[in-house]
């Protein structure tokens, strides 16, 4: 079989770069859910903001947090590079057709993105101000299609059907942390002194800036020895503006011997009720419930396609979308140049569970970490100059490989500081 096999691999490798308020050095721990401090406790857990070494600028700004990623779930670049050689077509034998359905899971080829940029955030003493847009999506590529690509069709059903959704919201929000109890011993620890258990709320206004899913992406054929019917239901909604109300809770306590805790819920509330440029597009496909071929008589290319297809578009008056709630809890020890933290969650519906270590050498800091999620290993490492009132980092994730051409997604991330 000839084939371009840099076509077949577009829609699984080429991914737009996406952009996330993770900084270098949370990028490289794998999470701070329990460890950060300062500004970066805006993002990662509020309850924290109680905590305010003496040493540190009574007022930051974060001048912009960014990362920016590619990747997906089945491919690396050695995978793809192995079967295009130099970009001319090739004849795959059909143990390169198994190896390369192998590298896709069962349940399809799997794209889901999660995005946030930060810039011109504020935190004075336990209070921050955070400006941020997060874009969210996530798209599923059956592996039918990859299978009729590679293989010839036979008898039997092909399932084709789609489901995603996207969304781009912008954010201002406003945190506070407060604690609730001081100089506590845990009950049966009494050697456990927690110094501080504190609370952290962020209440943000959501703006909307553009939005589309999928509400039905059906599309099947069926091949039996009576032919081939083919079918297609799709529908799909889309927004261009809209507006809401989100708030965030964090929990964090800590103890005089370099113990942290920390759990954040965020979007316990977060709807967006887009307003305008709200439409719904329909198409479908039937020939109903008698089979046709493709030559000969009862010919599919006989079919009058006005009377079996249709497509719409029309405007609606506007409907509401739920943020995910997303969860997390860490768990960190300070031993003062070196921290240990372990890292546990759910975001856009992935769950991850990573551990991560922070090394401090003066004004140098090193972290790396590793995590695991929706079955791959992602290692990362990251690197920061703090100079207390100048802070700058990067950081670098890669996913299932540590070489650019194992790696199945690459993620960079950077941030930059000031105090006073």
């Amino acid at each position: 079989m000839k084939i371009k096999i840099c076509s077949f691999f577009l829609l699984a490798f080429t991914m737009p770069l996406i952009a996330t308020a993770q900084t270098g050095i949370s990028l490289g721990l794998g999470g701070y859910t329990a460890a950060s401090r300062g500004i970066e406790a805006l993002y990662w857990n509020p309850a924290n903001l109680t905590v305010v070494d003496s040493k540190a600028p009574r007022l930051e700004i974060k001048l912009l947090g960014l990362n920016l990623g590619v990747g997906n779930n089945a491919f690396s670049y050695n995978n793809v590079t192995k079967y295009i050689g130099e970009g001319e077509p090739i004849y795959l034998t059909e143990q390169d057709k198994s190896d390369i359905l192998d590298y896709i899971p069962d349940d399809g080829l799997g794209i889901n993105l999660s995005a946030k940029l930060s810039a011109f955030s504020f935190r004075y003493r336990r209070f921050g101000i955070g400006i941020e847009s997060h874009s969210y999506g996530s798209v599923t590529i059956p592996k039918d299609i990859y299978e009729t690509v590679l293989s010839k069709l036979g008898q039997g059903n092909y399932d084709y059907s789609i489901d995603g959704e996207a969304f781009t919201t912008g954010k201002i929000k406003l945190s506070y942390g407060f604690p609730v109890l001081k100089d506590r011993y845990i009950p049966g620890l009494r050697k456990m002194l927690i110094e501080e258990i504190s609370v952290g709320v962020s209440l943000a206004y959501l703006h909307g800036m553009g939005y589309y899913g999928v509400e039905k992406g059906v599309a099947m054929i069926d091949i039996n020895e009576n032919g081939i019917l083919p079918a297609v239901d799709f529908m799909g909604k889309a927004a261009q503006l809209g507006e809401g109300f989100g708030m965030d809770l964090g929990l964090a306590a800590h103890t005089h011997d370099g113990w942290s805790y920390g759990m954040v819920f965020e979007n316990l509330i977060g709807t967006i009720n887009w307003k305008y440029g709200t439409e719904v597009t329909t198409s479908q496909l039937s020939f109903g419930s008698e089979p046709m071929f493709i030559f000969g008589n009862n010919q599919l290319s006989d079919a009058d396609m006005d009377t079996v297809s249709s497509d719409s578009t029309y405007d609606i008056d506007g409907f509401s979308t739920r943020l995910p709630v997303d969860w997390r809890m860490g768990l960190a020890k300070d031993f003062g140049k070196v921290m240990l933290q372990f890292e546990y969650g759910k975001a856009n519906h992935i769950g991850s569970l990573g551990f991560g270590s922070r090394l401090k050498l003066g004004f140098l800091v090193l972290s790396g970490s590793w995590k695991r999620t929706e079955g791959l290993n992602v290692w990362s490492t990251g690197f920061a100059f703090d100079f207390n009132y100048f802070y700058f980092d990067v950081g670098v994730s890669s996913r299932s490989g540590f070489s650019l051409a194992e790696t199945k997604g690459l993620f960079i991330g950077t941030s930059l500081c000031v105090g006073m």
